[in-house]
């Protein structure tokens, strides 16, 4: 399952899953390539779930989440079966498994042996804080991804942060999953209080690198007004009156933004430090990603005032909600995918 491909009018793309990377072979030039729209997902975000076993102070989902007992309408296995085979027949890469907390949904055990069944890579994001024996081997012997959600080296700043005593048993499940080979990616939150304090990234650096981590993910955290759902836009500004009563834009930057360059630089520093580990420092962005939710309904926007829902993916085709999604063409995956110049055939 290596190295998958997939042909579109514009050109190739490649998918390498032993290093998680896409590119993109083609001989339009770059103006017009970077407005094709792609024939399908490369990845799908898949949220399994709305059950979560923890109740970070950051999430986005926080107003959202269902407690394990709770009820929740999801697939049948006939169902389930019919939806892969959709995304394998579209060509998908990728299924980011999330929720909620994926584990605790009682279908992730089928969902992962079908995609690999269909050459579809799997990655599950997980809290940690619980993972069956049976699960665990699963997700090992059909080649799952375990993403796991580690805000600090420091066992009490991470428990602290997420509110949760996790970090014991990520560890655990980290160390044995480096021991027998099992792919890993930790998705951190920046912490404001190590904010411009690169020493403390290295040591987190070194204890992942020790742990067998390929992929570090370092995000901003979600500020209040983008949980209670106030629009991207709305928040990239603010505003105060000037001395003729206009509205204009404070020119005093918000914290995130003078941090900025910071975090370039600490990408950059950290990769320099950890050459065999994919690190990248990104802000939060959750509203260009397609969703699938536990009842099948698709769309984006899903945590804030701009929800828009495509369609059903048990009443429509995969195909047919993908032609709705207002961040499908090649620039909006410029992000992931690097575009190689090819020859004219």
């Amino acid at each position: 399952m290596a190295i998958k491909t997939r042909e579109e009018h514009f050109g190739t793309i490649t998918y390498d899953s032993s290093s998680d990377k896409f590119s993109l072979d083609s001989t339009l030039p770059k103006e017009e390539l970077l407005s094709q729209k792609l024939s399908a997902p490369l990845t799908l975000h898949w949220i399994t779930t709305m059950k979560c076993n923890a109740r970070c102070s950051y999430c986005y989902e926080l107003p959202y989440l269902l407690k394990p007992k709770d009820k929740e309408q999801t697939f049948s296995s006939q169902e389930l079966e019919k939806v892969i085979e959709q995304f394998a027949q579209q060509k998908v890469f990728r299924l980011y498994l999330t929720g909620g907390e994926p584990t605790l949904s009682p279908l992730l055990p089928d969902i992962v042996r079908l995609a690999q069944e269909r050459e579809i890579k799997t990655v599950v994001n997980t809290n940690g804080l619980h993972m069956s024996e049976e699960l665990y081997a699963v997700l090992r012997d059909n080649q799952s991804r375990l993403s796991f959600s580690l805000d600090s080296y420091l066992k009490d700043e991470h428990n602290t942060a997420r509110r949760q005593k996790s970090h014991e048993s990520i560890v655990k499940i980290m160390q044995r999953a480096g021991a027998e080979g099992v792919e890993m990616r930790v998705i951190s939150v920046l912490q404001k209080k190590n904010a411009e304090r690169p020493e403390y990234y290295l040591a987190f650096g070194k204890f992942l690198q020790g742990l067998g981590v390929q992929s570090w993910f370092l995000q901003e955290e979600i500020n209040e007004k983008k949980k209670k759902g106030e629009s991207e836009e709305r928040q990239d500004r603010e505003y105060e009156k000037n001395a003729e009563g206009e509205l204009e834009e404070k020119p005093e930057m918000k914290l995130e933004e003078k941090q900025r360059p910071f975090f370039k630089s600490l990408e950059a520093e950290l990769q320099k430090n950890f050459p065999h580990m994919r690190i990248r420092v990104l802000p939060a962005i959750y509203a260009s990603f397609l969703y699938l939710l536990p009842n099948g309904e698709m769309g984006i926007h899903l945590w804030d005032e701009q929800k828009e829902i495509y369609g059903n993916l048990l009443k429509k085709s995969l195909q047919e909600i993908w032609q709705k999604h207002r961040y499908a063409t090649v620039k909006d995956h410029e992000g992931i995918l690097r575009v190689e110049r090819g020859k004219e055939k």
